[in-house]
């Protein structure tokens, strides 16, 4: 006899169903109407961790707000399950000073979970996609939210949200090749597309960004998508972006102890700096990568970590030795604020003001171009390309007008075709699991299961 909890949205025949492993539990049994709000926390902490390359922090309110009185004993059923992964290592707010923000349990899903909740969501989107009662059922839903006007370019991102269409069969491939941690994550956020579930669109408060479920999509599948019936012709991304406007960033705080000869060394060292990262002829991560002696593979990592605050391990110190002494002002300006946030107020102040410019949006419609917004970067839709160039300078004017300075904008197209995608998949996956099953840390262990 069928339990009544066959009759939810996850349902599949597969090995590793949700619905068969969550019936495993008898809390779960007799609670089946949590299962719903249980996936749909499961899909947050699949995010969390994939934003955190490893186990999340969450505060028990999260999991509270959810589940009220039962999520205590929900988390404890995933956790017997063998689909959630608890570290309880708890710390009461300012318990090391005024500072300390505290410490939550961290959660992580098992391979297990990642493995089941990718057949689950895949599942539900087909179920979507392809079937008339669920996609009905849809409609209304969506129709039921209404439609929220913002007044300003996020009218515009979810215009283009809205008019996202695939093929399923060729996303299948694609996304076939990632490792059940990352299909989890494309499928819920395709899911999320099709369900048109981001009707709050909101400015994060830390660097200004807007997250959508398009920016987080993989290059490869953002490349198979339409946007309004139009097909991928192009993405760029600001050049080497926190490195690229640090020094306009550290010209821009308020220097109450600078005298006027250390005001002129700052414009100058600010002037060397911007000629280094916003000359098109330069490789400034050749440059410096060859300078303090690490690959140019790494340097990126190393800078965009550095400029949020890191300096430990020999490769930032001697980053950090570097800038110290080729732009000794503008070094101890910046270690006069809190480095921490660095990242965030570029991102912020500097990166969203040219990136979130309506403007820019609306030359794009001018000529028949759709943007895909990705944070530092864009993609362009569009007939063909001829309109793209123009677009590009357009973007480059911009960040004249805005930000004073001409940026450097890298190209990212993706013009792999599927089969080749599925080699490049494949060569990142094998690499991937090798590199995490040599590596001791945490989360490297947990793939070893």
């Amino acid at each position: 006899m069928k339990h009544k909890a066959d009759r939810l949205f996850y349902k599949e025949a597969t090995p590793v169903s949700l619905n068969k492993i969550f019936l495993q539990s008898p809390y779960l049994t007799d609670h089946w109407q949590l299962i719903p709000s249980v996936v749909r926390m499961l899909n947050h902490i699949l995010r969390w961790n994939h934003a955190d390359n490893g186990f999340s922090s969450v505060t028990y309110r999260r999991f509270e707000a959810r589940f009220h009185n039962d999520y205590i004993p929900v988390r404890d059923a995933l956790e017997s399950l063998g689909l959630l992964m608890v570290e309880r290592i708890w710390r009461k707010k300012g318990t090391k000073g005024k500072d300390d923000l505290g410490k939550c349990y961290d959660y992580y899903l098992t391979p297990k979970c990642q493995r089941a909740l990718a057949d689950a969501n895949r599942e539900y989107l087909y179920l979507l996609m392809t079937d008339k009662a669920t996609n009905r059922r849809n409609q209304k839903q969506i129709s039921g939210r209404g439609k929220k006007v913002y007044d300003d370019v996020r009218d515009v991102l979810k215009d283009g949200l809205d008019h996202i269409s695939f093929v399923l069969p060729e996303i299948d491939k694609v996304v076939s090749t990632y490792r059940p941690a990352k299909q989890a994550f494309v499928w819920s956020l395709l899911v999320d597309i099709v369900r048109k579930d981001y009707s709050d669109l909101s400015y994060n408060a830390k660097d200004g960004r807007i997250w959508t479920p398009y920016a987080q999509l993989p290059a490869e599948i953002r490349a198979i998508i339409k946007v309004k019936g139009l097909a991928y012709q192009k993405t760029i991304d600001i050049r080497s972006c926190y490195p690229s406007l640090w020094a306009e960033y550290v010209s821009s705080l308020p220097l109450p102890h600078i005298d006027y000869t250390e005001s002129d060394n700052l414009n100058m060292e600010r002037k060397r700096w911007n000629n280094l990262f916003l000359d098109t002829h330069k490789d400034p991560k050749a440059i410096i990568s060859k300078t303090i002696g690490v690959s140019r593979q790494d340097i990126k990592e190393i800078m965009i970590q550095y400029f949020n605050g890191k300096t430990r391990g020999k490769a930032f110190r001697a980053f950090d030795t570097w800038i110290s002494s080729e732009y000794p002002v503008l070094y101890s300006a910046w270690k006069a604020t809190n480095i921490k946030q660095t990242g965030n107020n570029i991102g912020k102040y500097f990166e969203t003001r040219l990136m979130l410019d309506q403007s820019i949006y609306k030359r794009a419609e001018m000529l028949g171009i759709v943007i895909g917004y990705e944070y530092d970067g864009m993609s362009f839709y569009a007939k063909d390309d001829s309109k793209c160039d123009e677009q590009l300078s357009f973007i480059e004017q911009r960040s004249i007008e805005l930000l004073g300075i001409k940026l450097v904008f890298a190209d990212k197209t993706t013009t792999l075709s599927i089969p080749e995608m599925l080699m490049a998949n494949n060569l990142r996956h094998f690499e991937a699991v090798h590199c995490k099953r040599s590596s001791r840390t945490r989360v490297g262990e947990l793939w070893c299961f």
